[in-house]
């Protein structure tokens, strides 16, 4: 079987990717930066905003790791 070397647009699609999970990964890290802003915006104690963080962003990343076991053999 031939090996088909990777097109441009496969290249196009790895950096979109890499850019997006940066981003990803950039929320995650500057919450606590964020965090003092969100308590003042939604008026709320530390416990219900960190809600938000519980809720929105560990889902996120938690999830996909979850799902793949027991899919590779």
């Amino acid at each position: 079987m031939a090996h088909i070397q990777d097109g441009k647009w496969s290249w196009l699609v790895c950096f979109s990717a890499t850019l997006s999970w940066l981003a990803a990964l950039g929320f995650v890290f500057s919450f606590g930066i964020f965090f003092p802003v969100f308590m003042d915006y939604f008026n709320e104690s530390r416990e219900k905003t960190g809600k938000l963080y519980v809720e929105y962003v560990v889902p996120r990343f938690v999830a996909p790791k979850s799902m793949s076991h027991g899919t590779i053999n």
